[in-house]
């Protein structure tokens, strides 16, 4: 059954739900790696074709981290326990099953092999899940190092702008001085905005 909900109101004002700790890492770094993918005239760094290389695993990492709502290093290591715990708990279900296998009556043995190929099936999806906790512990480092140098690179790319416009303006006003007339030489000979 759907269930549905009847609002009264504007949903405009609603309170959002703040992303926070890895799930905002990811996020940032995510979408700075997607404005790199972007084709420019120039090509991106060294260091940015690594990451862009390896965003589609970041990309699945971000996916994980959401869908579990996990926020900091605790919640992770404590996922990855659940994972292990389960996965123990599998394989002690399976045990037995073997030696029934090994032992048991040929009406048995499909319903045995049945349930073994479906703890399996599960323990598969737990390794891989167990593999991606893993990764994404040793990946955090490295992306919040990334993403700290992509922010000091921001930093001094908006620094050396805003010194480009400043000698642009210096340069563009260098006519509206006192002294008009030693500029109306200046001006004719470097082109500049005619003096007034």
């Amino acid at each position: 059954p759907i269930c549905r909900i009847r609002m009264r109101g504007s949903t405009k004002y609603m309170p959002k739900k703040k992303v926070k700790g890895f799930m905002a890492l990811y996020f940032k770094y995510l979408y700075l790696l997607r404005s790199a993918r972007q084709p420019r005239v120039r090509r991106p760094s060294y260091i940015m074709r690594e990451e862009l290389i390896r965003l589609k695993r970041y990309q699945q990492q971000f996916r994980y981290i959401q869908s579990n709502h996990i926020e900091t290093a605790g919640d992770l290591t404590g996922r990855a326990e659940q994972i292990e715990q389960e996965l123990l708990r599998l394989e002690n279900e399976r045990r037995p099953l073997y030696g029934l296998r090994k032992n048991g009556k040929e009406e048995e043995l499909e319903e045995i092999n049945e349930k073994i190929a479906q703890l399996n099936a599960a323990m598969k999806k737990l390794r891989l899940e167990r593999n991606l906790c893993k990764r994404i512990q040793e990946d955090i480092p490295r992306v919040t190092a990334a993403w700290e140098k992509a922010q000091a690179g921001l930093v001094q790319k908006r620094q050396r702008e805003q010194e480009r416009n400043k000698q642009k303006e210096q340069n563009s006003n260098c006519c509206s001085q006192s002294h008009i007339l030693k500029h109306l030489w200046y001006c004719n000979k470097h082109q500049c905005r005619p003096c007034l």
